[in-house]
């Protein structure tokens, strides 16, 4: 209770005063010991207190749920702002093949809503961050590991309330994306590849002359890599993970064979050249079965 307590102190961004001590002891007891569910709370009320809704601050409080998988719920469900943002970025870091950095997961939901990072002007760290906070409604941070950084859940308990819960997914999506609510995770996993596939020709134009300095200059690959991958930080997973994502969605029934048979796969080449896999570089000549069989992926989706 006393760390919950020095958190509350420390990160409640509220004016000093008996109401506010009041409101710190509210938060506390509906805590009921739970970190997590304090930590999900605070920037909500935080955010009120800056919009000025000082009066409604006390009664946010009190509608707030004490059970965490309803605390998830009414978070998805309050705030209507920035929608198509908000399920990016929870199918990104729900379905992603990895864990994705800052920067990725940034430049894969800006490219799934058709509005991709220019590579000249990417914003800062802390405008990325708060760009995920909110489009995440604070339910993804980033987490260290062994120096090493990447975009999570708050907590385990977020995934189980998408994939493990099933009486509340089906309670959060009808009603927040209907158009899930028959095959979540196939309809996102197609919405994923379209994410990738958008990633790799939006980009194409831009990475060809660099593809094409790389394929020419042997000597200087490993620059040309390290150029690319800044410019363009998702860039690399879209294109290692677009048949990956291709074929989960195919396993739940979203069928793909007409969006293999139309897949730009001597472009796919080039760019998937950039960061091969261990030491395979696939030749310009190889077809779709080729590249299926290499993926261990089964032969449904494959060109007839």
């Amino acid at each position: 209770m006393i760390d919950i307590q020095r958190y509350i102190d420390s990160t409640l961004a509220i004016d000093s005063s008996q109401s506010s001590e009041d409101i710190k002891s509210q938060i506390l007891k509906k805590a009921s010991g739970v970190f997590l569910w304090v930590a999900l709370v605070i920037p909500m009320l935080n955010k009120a207190f800056d919009s000025g809704k000082t009066d409604a601050l006390n009664k946010r409080l009190r509608e707030l749920p004490t059970e965490l998988s309803l605390l998830f719920h009414d978070m998805l469900m309050r705030d209507s702002e920035d929608c198509d943002s908000m399920l990016l970025c929870i199918q990104l870091v729900l379905l992603a093949k990895h864990p994705l950095s800052l920067q990725e997961l940034y430049c894969g939901i800006r490219t799934g809503l058709n509005d991709p990072a220019p590579h000249s002007s990417l914003p800062g760290y802390y405008t990325m961050r708060r760009y995920i906070l909110s489009s995440s409604k604070g339910l993804v941070v980033e987490v260290y590991l062994n120096s090493i950084s990447s975009m999570q859940f708050i907590h385990e308990s977020v995934r189980e309330f998408f994939l493990v819960d099933g009486h509340r997914l089906q309670s959060v999506v009808p009603q927040y994306w209907p158009h899930l609510s028959n095959n979540f995770i196939g309809i996102s996993q197609d919405a994923l590849k379209e994410v990738c596939f958008s990633e790799m020709t939006t980009r194409i134009p831009d990475v060809d002359v660099m593809v094409n300095n790389f394929t020419r200059d042997y000597k200087n690959q490993r620059v040309t890599r390290s150029k690319v991958t800044k410019a363009y930080p998702f860039l690399q997973y879209a294109v290692s993970n677009v048949l990956f994502h291709s074929n989960e969605a195919q396993s739940y029934g979203v069928q793909q064979s007409d969006w293999i048979e139309q897949f730009p796969l001597p472009k796919w080449i080039n760019l998937y050249n950039i960061w091969p896999d261990g030491a395979t570089i696939h030749r310009p000549d190889v077809n779709m079965l080729y590249v299926l069989a290499w993926q261990d992926f089964p032969p449904r989706q494959a060109i007839p």
